[in-house]
C-alpha cells in the first residue's frame, strides 16, 4: 500500500496511505514489533521492564521515537496523517486524524492531541466534516 502511494495522486494516494497505516496499526506487532524489549512480541506484548524475564538479558529503555514501545503505532499514525494532508475530503481527513489519535492517546495524550487539534481545526467547517469529526471523537 505504501509503494502505491508513492505512486498514486489525490483520494487514491490518501485512500493507499490510511490503508498502509491502519495494516501498521493492526498488524503492527506481528510486523514491525521487536521480539525482547521494548515490544515484547515474545509474549504478546503483554512483558514490560528493564531485562528480559527468561534470561535476565538487560534491555536498553526507548530513547528515541523510534525505540519507544509499540512504536509502529505512531508510525502508522505519521502515516495517517500523511492520508488526511492527501485529502481534500473533509469526512476523509476527519476520519484518518481521529485514527491517529485514537492510537497514539493511551501512548502519548500530547501527541494524540496534535491529530485532534488539526481535525477540530479543518473538520468542523462542513456538515460532513462535523459529523466524522463526532464520530472520531464523541466530542
Amino acid at each position: 500500500a505504501r509503494r502505491y502511494a508513492a505512486l498514486a495522486t489525490g483520494p487514491r494516494r490518501a485512500d493507499a496511505l490510511l490503508a498502509a497505516a491502519t495494516l501498521r496499526r493492526t498488524k503492527g506487532m506481528e510486523l514491525f514489533g521487536t521480539e525482547v524489549g521494548p515490544d515484547w512480541h515474545v509474549y504478546a506484548g503483554q512483558a514490560t521492564g528493564p531485562t528480559f524475564p527468561a534470561l535476565g538479558v538487560a534491555v536498553a529503555p526507548p530513547t528515541a521515537y523510534c525505540g519507544a514501545r509499540f512504536h509502529y503505532r505512531f508510525e502508522a499514525a505519521d502515516l495517517a496523517r500523511q492520508a488526511a494532508d492527501a485529502t481534500r475530503d473533509a469526512a476523509g481527513k476527519c476520519k484518518a486524524l481521529g485514527s491517529a489519535g485514537r492510537w497514539t492517546k493511551n501512548r502519548d495524550k500530547a501527541f494524540a492531541a496534535t491529530f485532534y487539534r488539526a481535525a477540530k481545526q479543518s473538520c468542523l467547517r462542513s456538515t460532513t466534516g462535523y459529523l466524522a469529526f463526532f464520530d472520531a471523537w464523541g466530542t
